[in-house]
């Protein structure tokens, strides 16, 4: 969805030794984050087609993993937990930038696919959102969370850092 950055600046962070992945389910932004680091004479990258909740990556294969407001898109958040689990090493680390509420939104509100565009209302409320994280097996999950940053229907949206460990 952010044509491979993220994983272009992983990868300059990881050296010449090291390797960074990104997964995406759609051709369109495989290609375009493929340009985009071969434009920055990276070799040290790979983008493979598949989807968090499956990732196309080998069992405790992975250090470090980095999702940017991309959680709050699944359907099945707790099974994108869990197959990050599975693929990050003993001590691996979860980082992820995403979006969480004070509360759920309604029923009514959530099942309106129109609404999923807006990144918001696949949004979990903070704490059902750290369980799934806990749930998955991650230890020593914290949460750093911005002041209010908005609010729909009387829900409190927040942009959350959030930190786990395998």
């Amino acid at each position: 969805r952010g044509g491979g950055i993220d994983v272009c600046l992983a990868a300059q962070k990881v050296g010449p030794t090291g390797k960074a992945i990104g997964v995406d389910m759609t051709p369109a932004m495989l290609e375009r984050a493929r340009k985009n680091a071969e434009k920055a004479g990276l070799t040290n990258v790979e983008f493979r087609f598949g989807h968090a909740q499956s990732l196309p990556v080998e069992d405790t294969s992975v250090d470090v993993i980095i999702s940017n407001c991309v959680i709050n898109l699944t359907e099945d958040k707790g099974q994108v937990f869990r197959e990050a689990y599975r693929v990050l090493r003993s001590g691996g680390r979860l980082e992820i930038s995403d979006v969480v509420t004070d509360q759920a939104f309604p029923a009514g509100m959530r099942a309106k696919p129109e609404n999923w565009g807006s990144c918001i209302f696949g949004a979990l409320p903070e704490q059902e959102y750290l369980d799934l994280i806990a749930q998955a097996g991650f230890k020593n999950v914290n949460v750093k969370h911005s002041p209010n940053a908005g609010e729909v229907e009387g829900v409190k949206i927040y942009s959350a850092l959030v930190q786990g460990y395998k």
